[in-house]
């Protein structure tokens, strides 16, 4: 009888022991993918941020250098890109993106082109020096399942997996996949993935995915390792299975913690970048205000000259100062919008917002411009309407839309009309002007005045539309709120 009772202890023992290494088993394999994919899934997100950033900042550089060179030509306009298809220079071996960049005047005809090709391996660098233990990498693909980039890899030689595993993937929402048949891996595929997401991919329409994947099961590899000896050790000391569990849990978790020190430090250096960039555009916005003060003071200073000569000045003198006074007005002008340029980019543009009679607005910034409409044999129509039009807006911004608008009205217009309008609505004050002139004319026309305009009705919770038809005119037209926004405590 003591036998069989200490036979059946200890198998019983053995029986318990071996069900609660199993559960642990499963709860522990469950916990270290689930902290891997959070990790994979970060890094995946930081390197796809980065690649897009690399495409983006090229494109922007190339339109900029574009715009440049065709500065003295055109002052106003915009450019566009257009992505091809990815193509391979058989001289040099190296897989390119060709993007093309158009020049485009404010009435929508292109001007001119450039074509310009980026590398594949230099935007996928973060990729290439990305890895994971002996066999987790990161990698680039497209919506058809084909690799785009990958390290030693032919770009769009080959699937990284099958589409209908892409498809089921791009499905789950636990932040991590097990995947079959993936490219370069035998069996099961542990990934994260996340889309690139820059500003230039997605006005074209390019799905791409950056995916960090391994061996699934190096993911459980420590675990495996060890769960021979806690067997035999259970055997031996049943009783201390419950302890060898939680030791286990400890050793396997050491590769992930070290993993998320790794993201964390990523992240904390992508953090520093933007505090950087930011920095620069305060920097940048301080410096532009303190040249106009500076211009300010030339401005007075000139005057002051002039006020000391000792005979009044002749015809050519006041030619020539009223010159340089017209250069320093238009150098004031830049700078000035240069630095809302700044502040908008920056999401710094204040309102000193105020209830304000629409009407007054209009008729102050319409006595700048009426004797220089009149000067020119213009054809001045007002409507305006009777009465009081109240609305909710920065007097001051407004007066400045309202004059940018005006000045181009007047530039670009020789002969014709230019026509004012006013439409009250129940909530909202509409704006319109409209001339019978060449449309925007690009060569006399700042290219910024119009950008501003746009993102000054719009930090007012306003719409501004453009409309322009060459040889027949323009009409800009923008809407104001009548009423200051409720607020819901």
């Amino acid at each position: 009888m003591t036998a069989r009772m200490a036979v059946f202890i200890c198998a019983a023992t053995i029986i318990f022991f071996c069900i609660c290494i199993a559960v642990n088993y499963f709860y522990i394999s469950e916990f270290l993918r689930n902290a891997a994919g959070e990790d994979q899934g970060r890094m995946a997100r930081f390197i796809a941020s980065s690649v897009a950033d690399k495409i983006d900042r090229k494109i922007e550089l190339a339109e900029a250098r574009f715009m440049g060179e065709v500065a003295g030509a055109m002052q106003a306009g915009s450019s566009y890109a257009s992505i091809g298809d990815i193509q391979l220079d058989e001289k040099t071996g190296a897989w390119s993106l060709p993007v093309n960049i158009a020049l485009m005047n404010n009435a929508g005809k292109a001007l001119s082109g450039r074509n310009i090709s980026i590398d594949i391996a230099d935007i996928s660098a973060p990729i290439k020096d990305f890895k994971i233990g002996s066999t987790g990498h990161a990698a680039l693909v497209d919506d058809r399942a084909y690799l785009v980039y990958a390290p030693g890899v032919k770009p769009f030689g080959n699937k990284f997996c099958s589409y209908n595993e892409l498809q089921k993937a791009l499905g789950t929402d636990k932040g991590w996949v097990l995947m079959d048949g993936v490219y370069g891996h035998q069996g099961m595929a542990f990934a994260s993935f996340y889309r690139i997401e820059g500003v230039f991919l997605s006005k074209n329409n390019v799905k791409w995915w950056l995916f960090i994947v391994q061996d699934a099961d190096r993911i459980s590899m420590p675990l495996n390792a060890a769960m021979p000896k806690i067997l035999i050790i259970g055997v031996i000391l049943a009783i201390l299975a419950l302890f060898a569990g939680i030791i286990l849990g400890k050793i396997a978790t050491g590769p992930i913690a070290k993993l998320r020190a790794d993201a964390d430090r990523l992240s904390a250096q992508n953090e520093r970048a933007q505090a950087r960039t930011k920095k620069f555009g305060d920097d940048l916005a301080l410096a532009l205000t303190r040249i106009s003060g500076m211009i300010s003071n030339i401005r007075h200073g000139l005057k002051a000259i002039v006020d000391m000569l000792p005979v009044p000045a002749n015809e050519k003198q006041r030619d020539a100062l009223n010159a340089e006074n017209s250069n320093i007005d238009m150098m004031a002008k830049d700078l000035d919008e240069l630095s809302d340029m700044v502040r908008i980019e920056a999401g710094k543009l204040e309102l000193n917002m105020q209830t304000a009679d629409i009407k007054d607005i209009i008729k102050s910034s319409l006595f700048v411009f009426e004797p220089k409409i009149r000067g020119k044999g213009l054809d001045l129509k007002i409507d305006i309407l009777k009465g009081r039009v109240d609305v909710y807006a920065d007097v001051n911004r407004i007066k400045q839309v309202l004059s940018s608008l005006l000045g181009n009205c007047v530039k670009a217009t020789d002969k014709g009309s230019i026509e004012i309008l006013l439409k009250e609505m129940p909530d909202d004050v509409e704006f319109s002007i409209r001339d019978t002139g060449l449309g925007v004319l690009p060569d006399k026309i700042s290219g910024l005045g119009l950008y501003i305009s746009k993102a000054i009705i719009e930090k007012h919770n306003g719409k501004f539309l453009s409309e322009n038809v060459p040889g027949k005119g323009s009409r800009y037209s923008f809407r104001l709120p009548k009423h200051k926004p409720e607020t819901t405590g």
